[in-house]
This record gives structure tokens, C-alpha cells and sequence, in this order.
């Protein structure tokens, strides 16, 4: 089975149109805030045992950070992977501490001021090239589990995983958008380092990849998983 990972403050959902346009729709996405309530070494180890017949296993942003884990666990049997705008982690104990003092902020915003959150939320730069995702499901439900992996899956608690990045021997696929210019920076650096790699960049995408420009991520996914 191939595995979707969804992002930050995103849905289980979002992945339905990809999941129906792969070969014999072989493919699901679990629901991460079943999970957030660990950190996320043990998440990606229970996210390795989701399925017995693991093939790839993809990931967006924070849904890409957690395949990353994934793939490090020495119970990891995926074939290849996907990873998309993903954060590689943090390398100054400085930056990390900043990143969780502004996280629990977002925690307690998701939790106790939903719509303040979310305008916030879209009005980051890292989105300015991207369109928000449409959805006819809420997130409001959720809000909870959402401040919960703010707190428990901050980049900030996150190991710097580039020095660990050439352990991981299968095939994989970085995808980026283009005018994402802080994680083509990123994704430039890591496929250097991963041993199996390819790096392709889609022009004219920001940060929301799939969402952005879903024929192209399509058939991206598809020609790879093959």
C-alpha cells in the first residue's frame, strides 16, 4: 500500500483526489492527530506498522518531516518515497527555542481562538505563492489535536536530520515548488546528501505542492511509484 501523510493543520482528506488517480487506487492516509500525542520518533514507528505490505510512503511539509522519521526507524520496510516541502529540522539550539516558544503560541491559538488561528495561519509568507487547500470538510473539530502536534511535533523538538539523510538507501523523490524559495533551498541541500535521490522543481508552485498543481503532482507520483 503507498501512504500519504498529510501537512500541518491539514486533513486526512486532502489526499482523496491523489489516492483515486493511482494505479488501482492502491493507496490511504491516515488521520496524524491519532498520533500526536507522541513525539514523533514513536509516530513514525507506529506509521511503519500501518500497513503489512508497505510500498511508498509520502509525505507534505509536516506530513513529509514525519516520512523523514519514518524512513530513519530501523522497523522502516518502504520501497521508496515521496517527500514534498519538507523541513529537514533545525540545526541552532537558539532557532529550535524560538520555534517552540512560537508554536505554543500557535497551540493555544488552535485550541482557544480557532479563527483568529486560521487567518493567521493563511496569511504566513510561506503560503503567499500557494492557494489555500478547498475542502468541504472542517478542521474545527480537530482543533485540539492540531494544537497538540504544534506542541508535540514543533520543529523546534525535531532532530537536525540532514548528518542522517544518506542512511536512508531507497529510492526517493523530493518535490518543491519553485517560488518556495526556503525549502527549494532546503530540498537542494538534502537530495545532495541522500544517496538515491531525485530533486524535481515545479515552476510557478509555492509551498502547497499537490494543491497547487495536482495534474503535474499526479503524474509525478505516479511515473515514480510505477
Amino acid at each position: 500500500m503507498n501512504c500519504f501523510l498529510h501537512g500541518a493543520v491539514g486533513h486526512h482528506k486532502d489526499w482523496a483526489k491523489f489516492i483515486n488517480s493511482i494505479p488501482n487506487k492502491n493507496g490511504f492516509a491516515p488521520n496524524l492527530y491519532e498520533y500526536v500525542n507522541h513525539e514523533l520518533t514513536k509516530s513514525a514507528r507506529i506509521i511503519n506498522t500501518l500497513t503489512p505490505d508497505p510500498q511508498t510512503l509520502i509525505g507534505y511539509s509536516m506530513g513529509g518531516r514525519l516520512a523523514l522519521h519514518c524512513l530513519l526507524e530501523d522497523n522502516s520496510n518502504w520501497k521508496r518515497a515521496v517527500i514534498i516541502s519538507a523541513h529537514t529540522g533545525l540545526d541552532s539550539n537558539a532557532e529550535k527555542q524560538v520555534r517552540i516558544k512560537n508554536d505554543i503560541e500557535w497551540a493555544f491559538n488552535a485550541k482557544n481562538k480557532w479563527d483568529t488561528f486560521i487567518t493567521s495561519w493563511e496569511k504566513q509568507s510561506i503560503f503567499r505563492n500557494s492557494h489555500p487547500i478547498n475542502r468541504n470538510y472542517s478542521l474545527y473539530h480537530q482543533r485540539a489535536n492540531i494544537a497538540l502536534s504544534f506542541r508535540n511535533w514543533s520543529l523546534g523538538h525535531q532532530k537536525f536530520l540532514e548528518p542522517f539523510l544518506g542512511k536512508i538507501r531507497i529510492p526517493v523523490l523530493w518535490i518543491v515548488g519553485e517560488l518556495d524559495l526556503k525549502f527549494l533551498e532546503i530540498a537542494d541541500r538534502a537530495c545532495k546528501i541522500l544517496p538515491n535521490s531525485d530533486l524535481l522543481k515545479f515552476e510557478s508552485t509555492g509551498h502547497r505542492v499537490p494543491w497547487d498543481n495536482p495534474a503535474l503532482t499526479t503524474k509525478a507520483i505516479n511515473s515514480f511509484i510505477k
